[in-house]
C-alpha cells in the first residue's frame, strides 16, 4: 500500500510540474527593439505593415498589435541596424506600395502620359477661353480656368517625372557599375 501511495504521489507531482506554467524569458536577441515617442522601449518582432502602422508580435507573448508609425521614435533591429523617423516613414511608404515599386521606366511612362494628357487638354482649354470671350458666361470662365490649371499641372508633373526618371536611371547605372 505504501508503494502504491508513493507511486501515485510521484505520478501526480510529475504531471503537475510538467503542466505548470513556467515563465520562460524571451529571447531578446532575435527580437527588434521599438522605441516609442514616450521613451518606452519594447521588444517585439515586426510581422507586417497595415496602412500607416506596423503589425508587431511581442517576444514574450503570442499576441499581435498595431503600432502607428507616428508613435515610433526609432527601431533597432536584431541585426544591429537602426531606423530613425525618416527611415520609418520611408519603410511604411515602400511596404504600402508593395510590388508597385517606382522604377525609372514606370516613372518615364507616367511622365509621357501626363504630357500627352496636357497636349490633349490644351485645345479644349483654349476653346473654352475663346467661348468665354465670345459669350461672357461665368460658367464658361470657371471651366476655362479649371482646364488651364489642369494643363499647367500636367505639363509640370510630366516634365518633372521625365527628369526624375533620367536621374534615377543614371543613379542606378552608377550603383551597378560600382559593384
Amino acid at each position: 500500500m505504501k508503494n502504491f501511495a508513493l507511486t501515485l504521489l510521484l505520478t501526480v507531482l510529475t504531471f503537475h510540474l510538467a503542466t505548470a506554467a513556467v515563465h520562460c524569458p524571451a529571447d531578446t536577441l532575435k527580437c527588434d527593439t521599438l522605441v516609442l515617442k514616450n521613451g518606452i522601449e519594447t521588444h517585439a518582432r515586426i510581422v507586417g505593415v497595415s496602412g500607416n502602422s506596423f503589425i508587431v508580435q511581442y517576444c514574450d507573448e503570442d499576441r499581435q498589435t498595431h503600432i502607428h508609425s507616428a508613435d515610433l521614435e526609432a527601431i533597432r533591429f536584431s541585426d544591429g541596424t537602426q531606423f530613425g523617423k525618416p527611415e520609418i516613414k520611408q519603410e511604411i511608404r515602400l511596404k504600402r506600395r508593395g510590388a508597385k515599386a517606382l522604377t525609372p521606366k514606370r516613372i518615364k511612362s507616367t511622365g509621357k502620359l501626363q504630357l500627352l494628357g496636357a497636349f490633349l487638354a490644351a485645345p479644349v482649354a483654349a476653346f473654352s477661353i475663346l467661348a468665354f470671350v465670345v459669350s461672357g458666361a461665368s460658367v464658361v470662365l470657371v471651366l476655362s480656368i479649371s482646364l488651364t490649371v489642369l494643363v499647367i499641372y500636367l505639363l509640370f508633373r510630366g516634365i518633372s517625372n521625365l527628369i526624375l526618371a533620367g536621374r534615377l536611371r543614371k543613379k542606378l547605372k552608377k550603383q551597378e557599375s560600382s559593384f
